[in-house]
C-alpha cells in the first residue's frame, strides 16, 4: 500500500490561505476551488473541502500547526471567542443573534488563519510548482 500524498485541493487551500487575498469568507474559498470543483459550490461543500484539508495539515506533523491539542476546542469556539470570532469581544449575551453565513465564515476564517501559518518548508518546491512529484504524508490519523 503506498502512501497518502499531498493533494491539489490541500494544495489550492495553503496557497490562498498564504496569499494576500481580497476576503475570506466561504464565497472567496468556494471560488478558490471552483477551478478544481465546481464554480458555484455550496456552504456545505466549502465547509466540506476546508474542514478535510484542515485534518490533512493537522494529521502531518512536518505542517507544525494545531500543537497542543486544543485544534478542536479552538475550532468550535471560533465564532464566540478569540481573534476569529464574529464579535471581537465575543457575543454581548447568550441572546446575540447571528446568521448561518456569519457563523461558518468564522470557522472558515479560523481555519484559513490556520493554514495561513503552517510550515511548508519541507514541501516547498511542491507548493512552489517545481516538483513533477507531491511529498508522501507521515501520519494520516487524528
Amino acid at each position: 500500500m503506498s502512501e497518502p500524498v499531498l493533494n491539489e485541493r490541500l494544495l489550492t487551500l495553503l496557497r490562498f490561505a498564504k496569499s494576500e487575498r481580497s476576503g475570506s469568507t466561504w464565497r472567496d474559498v468556494a471560488q478558490a476551488l471552483g477551478a478544481l470543483y465546481h464554480p458555484e459550490m455550496r456552504l456545505a461543500d466549502v465547509i466540506h473541502h476546508l474542514v478535510a484539508a484542515y485534518s490533512e495539515v493537522l494529521c502531518e506533523p512536518r505542517f507544525a500547526v494545531g500543537c497542543g491539542g486544543k485544534a478542536s476546542e479552538e475550532l468550535l469556539l471560533a465564532p464566540i471567542k478569540g481573534y476569529h470570532s464574529i464579535d471581537l469581544a465575543g457575543p454581548r449575551t447568550l441572546d446575540t443573534t447571528y446568521t448561518v453565513e456569519e457563523f461558518y465564515n468564522a470557522f472558515v476564517i479560523h481555519i484559513l488563519g490556520q493554514l495561513s501559518i503552517t510550515s511548508i518548508g519541507w514541501c516547498r518546491d511542491w507548493f512552489d510548482g517545481t516538483s513533477p512529484s507531491l511529498p508522501t504524508l507521515e501520519a494520516i490519523h487524528v
